[in-house]
């Protein structure tokens, strides 16, 4: 014969067993966010930093620095999904001589790129909205 405490789970332990699922579910969901952050971050530096042998080649064969990052896809350059150019722009010279500005920035990130080519070393990374 069966006895009530051998039928099943009683509602206590079902619902401190919810409880606890439910507090570390919601101690893990913002660093699934910060990493799914870094991650489209990553696809967009990647991105800015493959397009810098193409701009080379690019001047090679034609003496001048691409005008848009259009110029370059016919070379083989292509971007990754959800990554935009957001600026894409041409200086002629002054003291440091022509140079391209660009912007990288994935659609749902909340940071971009931008880079000074060929002044700057490295890309920087701005947050969205902090003066482009």
């Amino acid at each position: 014969m069966l006895r009530y405490r051998d039928a099943g789970f009683t509602l206590i332990e079902l619902l401190l067993v919810t409880l606890i699922v439910g507090v570390l579910a919601s101690m893990a969901a913002p660093q699934l966010q910060e990493m799914r952050e870094r991650a489209y971050d990553a696809a967009a530096l990647s991105d800015l930093r493959n397009a810098v042998p193409f701009i080379e080649l690019y001047q090679q064969n034609s003496y001048q620095l691409p005008r848009r990052w259009t110029d370059i896809q016919p070379l083989g350059f292509s971007i990754s999904d959800d990554i935009r150019f957001s600026r894409w722009s041409r200086s002629t010279g002054g003291r440091q001589g022509p140079r391209i500005h660009m912007h990288a920035e994935h659609a749902a990130s909340t940071n971009y790129f931008h880079w000074t080519y060929p002044t700057e070393a490295q890309p920087i990374v701005q947050r969205k909205g902090s003066g482009r």
